[in-house]
């Protein structure tokens, strides 16, 4: 399979997080997604497992089912910070 990406944006809360994103990415691929706080890095993710519709652009995932929804066709895993409540303070 694989992941084309193009042109795409996403709006929040009436704020432009991010456009113009054209990625492609191959089977067994990997990609590194890198940027300051408020960059937009969550919400692209969020965009591509079909969490958040996009403003505009397009995604298609090449060897998948084109009658599922490409967010049913891919996993996205979170980040949890499941250590800080684990400790307390004497």
């Amino acid at each position: 399979m694989q992941l084309n990406v193009q042109d795409l944006a996403c709006v929040r809360g009436g704020r432009r997080v991010f456009e113009g994103v054209s990625i492609r990415v191959k089977a067994r691929g990997g990609v590194a997604l890198t940027g300051p706080n408020g960059s937009g890095k969550s919400s692209l993710l969020r965009v591509l497992a079909g969490f958040i519709a996009p403003a505009a652009g397009t995604l298609h995932l090449e060897g998948g089912d084109d009658e599922t929804p490409l967010g049913a066709q891919c996993h996205y895993v979170g980040h949890l910070n499941g250590v800080k409540n684990a400790f307390t303070l004497a």
